[in-house]
């Protein structure tokens, strides 16, 4: 009997609350959930299952971000990518497409439609 996996939610946030409630609510939604508090970091010690995504809030310097999340994106093309922001201007979802992401929520947002995404992104 094959064991069934959940599908994995990476979470990285720099805010230990945010990250810490958002794998609450993943969680409760039966999702595996792992946090970290940085891009570089995932890509050191993550290697995201078949069924995954990553949740990543925009970091300044967000040219830094934008190059860590193509190197994800790169390495795990199978990997949906959701960008969270505080922060919005005229050429951020360009510059989200040109990296690789699959969607961006702006800060803050309701956790209802950040599951809509998710399972847009990942059906279960």
């Amino acid at each position: 009997m094959s064991e069934i996996v959940a599908p994995t939610i990476c979470i990285v946030d720099d805010d230990d609350a945010v990250r810490d409630s958002l794998r609450l609510v993943l969680e409760i939604e039966g999702f595996a959930a792992r946090t970290f508090a940085s891009l570089p970091t995932v890509l050191e010690r993550f290697r995201p299952p078949e069924k995954s995504c990553l949740l990543a809030e925009l970091q300044p310097p967000v040219e830094d971000s934008l190059e860590l999340l193509l190197r994800f994106r790169r390495s795990w093309s199978h990997t949906g990518i959701i960008v969270m922001t505080g922060y919005r201007d005229d050429n951020s979802a360009e510059l989200l497409k040109r990296s690789g992401a699959s969607a961006m929520i702006e800060k803050p947002f309701d956790t209802v439609e950040l599951l809509r995404i998710i399972f847009r992104l990942m059906p279960v």
